[in-house]
Order: C-alpha cells, then sequence, then structure tokens
C-alpha cells in the first residue's frame, strides 16, 4: 500500500483534543515522554504521530486530523487488535474503523477486498491483467472465463498466504458458485446460515445460485436485518458489468427468506420504486468462521501484526475513490439505523412496491 493523503481538518491545535490524540496514541503503545498527555502538541507528540501515521499508511506530517482522529480512537478502544495489526486506511476516501466487526481475520479480508476497488477488465471480457491475477491464484490454468468467485477465493488465499497455510480446496479459481456452495455444503455444512436466525457478519460470502451452476459471488461489508424476513447488504464485488467492463466495485443487495423454508431468495430492485422478491434467484450465506482454516488464521493474527493487502498485478490500476466515497456512506447509513431508535431499515414490501432505502448508490445488477 502505498501513502494517503488526508485533507480533513487538523485538530492538535485545541489543546482538548490534542490530549485526547495524544492519550490515544499512549494507549497504543507510542512513547510521549515524560509530559505524557499534557494538551500541548510538541516534538515528542510530532513523532509518536509521525509513527503512528506511517504504520496506517497516511502521509507523515506528524499532525492528526479530524478523520484520522475517529480510526486513533477506535484502535485505541480495540488495543488487543490494532497493537498486533496494521490497520491501513483505504485510500483518503475510506474510513476502515467504519466495518462493524473488531475481528482480526475478518479486518484482513474486507482490507484485501476494498483495496482492489476499481481494478477492471482489460482487452475483452474476462480479460487482462487484474482478471488473470484472480482467475491464476491457485496455480490452475483458468482464464477467460467469469471471476467473481474468482476474485472472493484469491482474496482469502491472500490471507491464508499471510497465515502460512494451505489455500482452501473447497474453493478455486476456475469453479462455479454453484460448485463453490456445495463443495461448502459437503464439507462444512454448518457454516450455511439461514439469516433470520445469524446475523451476516462482514467477510461473509453471500452468494446468487442458479439451476445452470452459474450465479453471483460478494463479500458482505456490512448487513442488518430489516424486518419481515428481509436483510440488506453492503458488499464487495468481482465481475460487475458487462462485454469487457467487468470491475471491483461496491454493490448493495437486500434478500428475502422464507421462515419456513429457510430459504432466502434475492429482492429484485432493477425498478427501486417497485422491488420484488425473485424466486429464481436463491441466495446463501456463508459463515467464514466455521471454514477449516479460520482458527488457523486467527492464530497467525494473534503473533504477527505485518499483513498488507497484495497490490493488484495490473499496471494501470488505480483505485476508484468515488466508489469507496459511496462504500463508506453506505456504512453510514447502515450504522445510523443500527444506532436509531426505529426498527433497523424500513422493511420492503413488494406487494405495495416501497423503495429499498434511501441512498441505494451502489448497482443492484450483479454479473458474473
Amino acid at each position: 500500500m502505498g501513502t494517503y493523503q488526508d485533507h480533513s481538518q487538523i485538530i492538535v491545535d485545541d489543546p482538548n483534543l490534542a490530549k485526547n490524540a495524544q492519550t490515544a496514541l499512549i494507549d497504543l503503545g507510542m512513547n510521549l515522554g515524560p509530559a505524557g498527555a499534557d494538551g500541548q502538541w510538541g516534538q515528542a507528540s510530532i513523532k509518536a504521530a509521525t509513527q503512528w501515521q506511517e504504520i496506517n499508511g497516511y502521509e507523515p506530517t506528524g499532525q492528526i486530523t479530524s478523520r484520522q482522529m475517529d480510526s486513533l480512537n477506535f484502535q485505541a478502544e480495540h488495543p488487543s487488535v490494532f497493537n498486533r495489526m496494521q490497520l491501513q486506511p483505504f485510500y483518503e476516501n475510506f474510513a476502515a474503523n467504519k466495518i462493524p466487526t473488531t475481528d482480526p481475520v475478518r479486518l484482513g479480508m474486507i482490507m484485501q477486498a476494498a483495496s482492489h476497488v476499481g481494478a477492471q477488465e482489460f482487452g475483452g471480457d474476462n480479460q487482462g491483467p487484474a482478471v488473470e491475477q484472480y482467475l491464476t491464484s491457485d496455480g490452475r490454468i483458468a482464464t477467460g472465463v467469469a471471476w467473481c468467485a474468482a476474485y472472493g477465493s484469491w482474496g482469502i488465499d491472500q490471507v491464508e498466504n499471510f497465515a502460512g497455510i494451505p489455500n482452501n480446496e473447497y474453493m478455486q479459481a476456475n469453479m462455479r458458485v454453484q460448485e463453490l456452495h456445495d463443495n461448502i455444503a459437503s464439507s462444512s455444512p454448518e457454516a450455511i446460515k439461514n439469516p433470520t436466525e445469524y446475523t451476516p457478519q462482514p467477510a461473509d460470502m453471500l452468494l446468487k445460485l442458479r439451476d445452470n451452476g452459474t450465479g453471483h459471488y460478494a463479500t458482505i461489508i456490512d448487513a442488518i436485518k430489516s424486518g419481515d424476513g428481509y436483510t440488506e447488504y453492503l458488499t464487495i464485488d468481482g465481475n460487475i458489468g458487462n462485454d469487457g467492463e467487468g470491475a471491483v466495485t461496491g454493490n448493495r443487495f437486500a434478500t428475502f427468506t422464507d421462515e419456513n423454508t429457510g430459504k432466502s431468495y434475492l429482492v429484485n430492485q432493477d425498478d427501486p420504486e417497485a422491488p420484488y422478491v425473485d424466486y429464481s434467484e436463491e441466495m446463501a450465506v456463508i459463515d467464514i468462521s466455521e471454514l477449516p482454516n479460520y482458527d488457523k488464521m486467527q492464530a497467525a493474527f494473534n503473533t504477527n501484526n505485518t499483513f498488507v493487502p497484495t497490490p493488484s498485478a495490473d499496471p494501470n490500476f488505480k483505485p476508484n475513490l468515488d466508489m469507496l466515497a459511496e462504500i463508506e456512506q453506505g456504512l453510514d447509513v447502515f450504522e445510523e439505523y443500527r444506532q436509531s431508535q426505529q426498527p433497523t431499515l424500513p422493511p420492503l414490501d413488494y406487494n405495495a412496491g416501497v423503495q429499498m432505502s434511501a441512498n441505494n448508490a451502489f448497482n443492484t445488477a450483479p454479473g458474473g
């Protein structure tokens, strides 16, 4: 990862805010000298802030900004995670501290997924350096095919590589989504969850299944139950778009779960004024903590604090900062409803044609 500039307001000119920043730095193990948290932003504070900024990927100015203060406070509140993990911000437009988990494995997977937002096809449908990076990640030749599941598989592979363990066998680059689901159902059936009984977590898989074996794979960033069997999701997906324009991007889904069968189905929102449950599009949630390598990955994060996302193989890769900003906005919307006195997001009524929710900024027609 590179160094990311932050243009939000510097806050350490205010003695009270400076003291808060100093306290958080001390909580994270930084040395501020004998003066400690005195509200005076001197050389010891500048040195400690610079060290923290370098670890976290910010421009090392020694001056803490309002955006950085949010991350600093979050890290200080969860030192057991952040003292052993370099949680870097995803460019200027994405605040990783807004992801609603402190599980380092889940955070690592989201870090990896978000760091490639903007990667896209080049030279034709399912072609280009980025796509080949995902499709050939397991050493098998698999080029020129739909790659949404390959992107998800590749992201998990990177965290497994960090942990020094063999890549999972149930998910490989040229598998179709249905085959992936069936492998998990066979080897780890407890990982397949019913959203009426389980609240999907960041980095869980959201799979769209079709009878012909194709479908779609999405990595969950956040999920919230909106009542009456509905769940809404923020995700990061590979292969959104068609005809050589597929890309890694943010997405927003809603599903409906039938309480009698436990099966979930996609809510079609092609017309946001009239969403409806599409019973031909079955959905499945996979809890990654129930997969075989999860405990080994967790153990690796307990002893190693140097996980950094694998960069794109595309020499022309540029992050989609606008999409990262929209993902962050989506996290804000979900958290606002989560913290409000209202019963989460307004429930969908697919017969009455009620709009899904405000700020539905993401693509709603996944490809792959």
